[in-house]
């Protein structure tokens, strides 16, 4: 076990993690804003917030505000899909961080050790 720690990738490993981490989190954070700011803007959307109700006059408006609904629905599951990306970028955080702080602890203990034993 002590030359599986010793090795430099198990440590660049989890430098790795943290990297792929904070990279998924930025990317989670900043589409979920985006999608945030298209749903403001969805016909369907607003529509809904504000409890209208609507009486299409047409078939053209209809199919608009089906399209619109629709569209409504797919930015909503991809504003969930950003928020499971910022949760699994989380855990890769945390796991790379606890990973390189257990190994930068086994390396100090093992440096102790090496400078406590009498010389052979």
């Amino acid at each position: 076990m002590q030359k599986l720690i010793d090795q430099e990738w198990f440590r660049s490993l989890f430098l790795t993690l943290i990297i792929v981490g904070i990279l998924l989190l930025v990317f989670g954070v900043v589409r979920y804003f985006t999608l945030s700011h298209q749903m403001e803007q969805n016909r369907a959307f607003q529509i809904q917030s504000q409890n209208e109700l609507v009486d299409p006059q047409s078939v053209s408006e209809a199919q608009g505000l089906i399209a619109s609904g629709e569209e409504l629905r797919q930015i909503e599951s991809a504003r969930t899909q950003s928020v499971i990306f910022v949760g699994v970028g989380l855990v890769l955080l945390g796991i790379g961080w606890l990973g390189r702080d257990w190994v930068q602890t086994r390396r100090r203990k093992a440096m102790k050790t090496a400078a406590k034993a009498p010389p052979a």
